[in-house]
């Protein structure tokens, strides 16, 4: 499923879809995948929003998670794992009970996290094609293996 936007406005109809996926499959975990600057703090605002509107989401890049509270036993949480560099790093976070427990989460930089998980994820790949256009490529675990892409913390 790919999507092309151009306003942060064009995220909703990309959103909705992933909304749709995790509610219809009970999907866990998603990773968002891109290059640094291509929207993945912005997209998960926007999806946020279609669970509770006045949440405030802004990225967890210094303290890791956030954690987004709908409903008293649900949250969305949020990962920017960027600046974890290997696997017993990850491990001694601990956020597995997380990723495998009932809410959403949605991660960021997720090079290091696949071995944690009880179920395969879903995946967002964001591009810039242009300052201001986007390509939103939401796959499912089903599909993974059709649609390669790498993500790659740069040095």
């Amino acid at each position: 499923m790919e999507y092309y936007c151009s306003t942060v406005k064009e995220l909703e109809l990309p959103a909705t879809k992933l909304k749709e996926l995790v509610e219809d499959k009970n999907y866990k975990v998603v990773f968002l995948e891109g290059e640094m600057g291509t929207g993945k703090t912005t997209f998960t605002r926007c999806f946020v929003s279609l669970f509770k509107k006045t949440l405030s989401v802004n990225s967890p890049t210094f303290n890791l998670m956030n954690e987004y509270k709908i409903n008293s036993g649900f949250s969305i949480y949020h990962f920017d794992l960027y600046r974890i560099r290997s696997h017993l790093e990850l491990e001694s976070l601990e956020f597995d009970e997380y990723w495998n427990g009932n809410g959403i989460s949605l991660i960021e930089w997720p090079l290091h996290v696949r071995e944690f998980l009880k179920t395969p994820p879903l995946i967002v790949r964001l591009e810039m094609l242009s300052y201001d256009r986007r390509k939103i490529t939401i796959v499912p675990p089903d599909m993974e293996g059709v649609v390669s892409f790498s993500t790659e913390i740069p040095d």
